[in-house]
């Protein structure tokens, strides 16, 4: 990921701020009141500190400060450069330059901010109303004690027994009688079996001090197994910590649901977190029944997945943007359905600017997306998004053998017969691709590939080594 620098503010970031600021009310928060009166950040901002994150010299984000109270008024980050992390590293020069705790109000609504803050060490101090709805204020305080998560340890064990025993037995009886925390405690009692059990998948601790304050463990990769804080550390965002590093892990695995079998203790606890209850069930431990809840949460992906696919005709740009398109959930545009006018006599290209525009109504409605074609001219537009560059570099006799086997191909031929008819064109087109000219040639798909200088991937005739970076 290119660097990204943060700065204070000056005078000439202005419009990109507002930019950014207005983009962002207008478009990507829901939870909004659409007849709220129009924003003016440099209004709304008066006398604080702002702090710009910014790439290649681009204002990409921004956190606006009240010093006086260390409280945090705003934090945006530009819609393209989300899920890269440009928010935390705000957030975090933000609480460095701090001299005590920092506060902020967070909508009930925004679920995804929520995630964000709770997933980042904040925690919940307060609740309230305002004009755009309930709120949470949190808090953030990271002086003196210092918070870390990291993977469990066989040494931990004894302490992670003594948490998970604690727990039930503090805060057991606010929802379970003595038989059912009797029971539910008595997992502790088989030392070695606890031991492997926290031996299997995913285990994390939080140290704070040097000190064993909670654990957590994801088995499998879309299920947490368990999630316990000392009764003594519960109001300290430990639990959030811990659930943040469980949910990475399973993202990282590939995982876009994540399940957990709550108690009735910590049902609060993932609702907050943005889990849902499935309904209620009851599991027997002893000989004991004991009341529990199915919970589950869609894990949005933190970075939007953008491709670009270039190649000639016939060389598996359909079919590769199908196969990410199912891995990922994005979106998929076939750079043909834009390119070329409607209803005129002989195939004409659409004016580039008109093109472009529907391209960006395109982006404007999806967050992940994958475009694929053969036109240089529009993928280099669609580079300015920063996506992943594939240039199918397959050779011209397996093209031309696609192009003989493809189905039917609805969205840009009226019948089966019209596509028969144009196929002996198409197929004298293909073999033109490394001599002809213009955005379709080979010689411009490589000038495009190797100038690009983002993600990109160089897929070559099999038995060539592949260029990536």
């Amino acid at each position: 990921m290119e660097q990204v620098k943060v700065r204070d503010a000056q005078e000439a970031d202005w419009i990109a701020l507002e930019v950014i600021f207005r983009t962002n009310r207008a478009d990507g928060t829901e939870w909004l009141d659409s007849n709220r009166p129009k924003d003016n950040l440099r209004e709304q901002s008066e006398g604080e500190k702002i702090l710009v994150a910014v790439i290649r010299d681009k204002v990409v984000g921004f956190v606006a400060i009240w010093e006086p109270e260390s409280f945090i008024h705003h934090l945006y980050v530009d819609k393209i450069h989300q899920g890269k992390g440009i928010g935390r590293k705000l957030v975090l020069e933000a609480q460095e330059r701090s001299p005590g705790p920092m506060r902020l109000k967070c909508v009930e609504k925004n679920q995804r901010a929520l995630d964000f803050y709770f997933g980042s060490g904040w925690r919940e101090v307060g609740r309230g109303d305002s004009n755009e709805g309930k709120y949470l204020l949190l808090e953030y305080n990271d002086h003196p004690e210092r918070l870390r998560i990291r993977l469990y340890r066989e040494s931990d064990a004894e302490r992670v027994l003594c948490i998970f025993r604690d727990v039930i037995r503090v805060r057991g009886p606010e929802q379970y009688d003595a038989r059912q925390t009797a029971a539910w405690a008595a997992a502790a009692d088989d030392p070695p079996s606890f031991r492997k059990r926290l031996a299997l998948g995913f285990t994390v601790v939080a140290e704070q001090n040097g000190h064993t304050v909670g654990f957590a463990q994801l088995f499998p990769s879309d299920v947490v197994e368990m999630m316990y804080c000392d009764p003594g550390h519960s109001q300290g965002g430990i639990g959030g910590r811990l659930l943040a590093a469980l949910e990475d892990r399973a993202r990282s695995c590939g995982q876009i649901v994540l399940d957990t079998k709550a108690s009735l203790l910590a049902r609060p606890f993932f609702e907050k977190h943005g889990y849902q209850a499935l309904g209620r069930e009851v599991v027997t431990r002893g000989g004991v029944e004991i009341p529990r809840i199915p919970m589950r949460k869609l894990l949005p992906n933190p970075a939007p997945s953008r491709w670009a696919i270039i190649g000639n005709a016939g060389s598996g740009k359909t079919t590769l943007a199908r196969k990410i398109a199912q891995l990922t959930g994005a979106a998929v545009v076939d750079l043909d359905t834009l390119a070329w006018a409607e209803n005129t006599p002989t195939p004409e290209r659409r004016p580039l600017d008109d093109t472009r525009s529907l391209l960006e109504l395109f982006y404007s409605e999806h967050e992940s997306w994958i475009a694929e074609g053969c036109y240089e001219d529009m993928v280099a537009g669609i580079l300015t998004f920063d996506p992943c560059l594939v240039w199918l570099r397959t050779s011209v006799e397996a093209c031309l053998a696609q192009c003989l086997s493809r189905g039917f191909e609805p969205h840009k031929f009226a019948s089966p017969a019209e596509q028969n008819t144009a196929l002996p064109a198409l197929l004298e087109w293909v073999a033109e691709y490394p001599d002809r000219e213009g955005p379709m040639s080979e010689a411009a798909h490589r000038a495009l590939f190797e100038t690009y200088r983002g993600r990109k991937h160089e897929v070559l005739p099999e038995g060539s080594a592949p260029h990536s970076c």
